[in-house]
């Protein structure tokens, strides 16, 4: 369906890697054990992170193919929360008033176009994924620059974020904030649009 995917054999291996501060868009939970269910269950909602269950074996007669059937599941938890929506025919990301092109590496605000160089644009990105988590300087440096590590990561990656933060526009009139969290690295908080006032503004195409 046009998305990155990430397998796991087991609920612990899965919690190692949230561990490490890997975050995902959705948990599509084949495990039809309750102990499993609620656990996951319990995790995703403090990290802000939907869940599907997908029925096994023959509860899957008579219902439509597998992809429209996820596609549809999808639709209907997202639209439950303040979720990040992830189109995969076009590979855009919408959040509030930002929109994310991931084929051409650029991002709108409010029709508006912003161009990103590549890594600032991961780096936004993976911002907007896991709003309301601090994203440490390690888990950035190694999903981003993929680098060994170096003496001058965290200032490499303060100069990313200034950037991003000024070239985004990221304040509460915009609907998000983006903070450095002494020690560990950042995180971009959603800000609740005043009363009256909508955060997304017109749409534009």
């Amino acid at each position: 369906m046009g998305h990155q995917l990430a397998t796991f054999t087991s609920s612990a291996d899965l919690f190692a890697a949230l561990g490490r501060g890997q975050r995902f868009d959705l948990l599509l939970l084949a495990s039809q054990d309750k102990l499993t269910c609620r656990s996951l269950h319990a995790v995703c909602k403090v990290l802000g992170m939907p869940m599907l269950i997908g029925p096994q074996g023959e509860h899957w007669e008579g219902l439509p193919s597998w992809n429209e059937e996820l596609a549809r599941r999808r639709r209907t938890v997202l639209q439950r929360g303040d979720w990040p929506t992830w189109d995969a025919r076009t590979e855009e990301m919408v959040r509030g008033a930002y929109r994310f092109i991931d084929s051409s590496k650029s991002v709108f605000l409010r029709g508006r176009e912003i161009h990103l160089p590549p890594r600032s644009f991961a780096f936004a990105s993976e911002l907007f994924r896991n709003v309301g988590t601090v994203l440490t300087r390690e888990w950035l440096w190694n999903s981003i620059w993929k680098a060994p590590p170096q003496r001058e990561i965290g200032r490499v990656i303060d100069v990313c974020a200034a950037s991003v933060r000024k070239k985004l526009d990221l304040n509460a009139e915009n609907g998000f904030v983006l903070n450095a969290v002494y020690g560990k690295g950042y995180q971009l908080v959603a800000i609740p649009p005043r009363r009256g006032h909508s955060a997304s503004g017109p749409a534009t195409h």
